[in-house]
């Protein structure tokens, strides 16, 4: 990748991780006002997450094209009892 070149343009749709937390979808944004890029020299784009409506910036590394990696990236999270039939059901 040259010098100006970037994988990925404003509106682009993407799973972005953040260390600690798990992969999660947001979209390439122009950044708002006040919203200083940190003292980083490596390729950084503001992401807007979907869910909590929050920015940051995270780095093009971190970054994935959201359709190649939806089936990856989507997983059930749901836990092993509440995967399991309700008894109170089956009493109606």
């Amino acid at each position: 990748m040259s010098k100006g070149e970037y994988t990925f343009r404003v509106g682009d749709a993407v799973w972005a991780k953040m260390k600690g937390f798990a992969a999660w979808p947001g979209k390439i944004e122009i950044p708002t006002d006040g919203m200083k890029r940190p003292a980083m020299k490596k390729v950084m784009h503001c992401v807007f997450f979907f869910g909590t409506h929050d920015y940051a910036w995270i780095m093009e590394t971190d970054l994935k094209p959201y359709m190649e990696f939806k089936e990856t990236l989507t997983r059930d999270k749901k836990s092993a009892t509440s995967r399991k039939p309700s008894t109170r059901l089956k009493n109606f």
